[in-house]
Formats: structure tokens, sequence, C-alpha cells
């Protein structure tokens, strides 16, 4: 099983999720909510475009068929080598393209951010959380790609 399907499934308590009672707990979870989210959307768009770096075509009657049908049939030629240059591109920008916002938004000239989670469980009537360890996400960041990361850290820190 996949590491957020796992993730996933752990928090679920029937049809919603499951909330601590200790409000340190709770705001974990919102943190943990949000990195398996943020790591979840990320690796969904790398892998579209891992596969159509391959070379795959598109499926007939995709939104602008012609166009990444064209790309596919360029990709195709690529070697061994090219494509895994490709492939290392996309991965960094992926990577880095979280990562960067986050230590912008950790480091705000002038101010802080604090992000605020309200959980909707129908059983639940707290109120907000703010994740205060929002102060340097790109840490939380390190630690999302850690705990959620399937494909998204792969070759990140390579030279």
């Amino acid at each position: 099983m996949r590491k957020r399907d796992a993730f996933w499934q752990a928090i679920f308590d029937g049809e919603q999720i499951a909330w601590p009672s200790s409000h340190d707990e709770r705001q974990k979870l919102a943190s943990r909510i949000l990195g398996a989210s943020i790591i979840g959307a990320a690796e969904h768009v790398l892998s579209d475009a891992l596969r159509r770096a391959d070379g795959t075509p598109p499926e007939p009657g995709s939104s602008d068929y012609p166009a990444l049908l064209r790309d596919a049939e360029v990709l195709q030629t690529l070697s061994p080598a090219q494509r895994d240059v490709v492939q290392h591109l996309l991965r960094r920008t992926a990577y880095f393209a979280l990562y960067w916002p986050l230590v912008k938004a950790g480091n705000l000239p002038g101010a802080l951010l604090d992000l605020t989670v309200t959980p909707t469980s129908a059983n639940s009537s707290d109120a907000p959380l703010t994740l205060t360890d929002f102060s340097s996400p790109h840490t939380l960041f390190h630690q999302w790609v850690e705990e959620f990361g399937e494909i998204l850290d792969r070759e990140a820190d390579e030279p």
C-alpha cells in the first residue's frame, strides 16, 4: 500500500476523519493532512509529466490532442540518456517549485505567516487550529516528502 493511502486509511473512522482529543495532536494531524494533500497533488502532476516525457501518446479525444500527440512523437525520439535528463529535470522542478515558495512564505518581509485549519467533521465543534509549526514551512515540506512522498523526492538532491 502506498504511504499516502495508508495514511488516509488510518485517519478515517468510517466516513470522516477521527480527530484526536488533544489540541496538540489535532494540530499535528492537521499539518499531516495538509502535507499529504500537497505532496499528493504535486506527485499527481509529476506522474503525468513523467508519463508524457516517456513519449506515451495521449488518449484519443484528449484535450489539445494534436499538440500532445506532436509532443509524444518528439519525445519518443529521445535517447535513454536524454530521457533520463528530462525526467531528472522534471523531478527537480516539481520538488523545488514547492520548496522555494515555502521558504519564502516562512520569511515574509515584516510579517509572519499563520495557517489556520478548521476541522469539518460532523461531530466536531472545534475552533480553528493554527499550525504553529508553519513558521518554517520548508522544514515541514521535507517532513511531508519523507512521510508521504513516493516519487517527488527521487533525485531532488542530486547535483
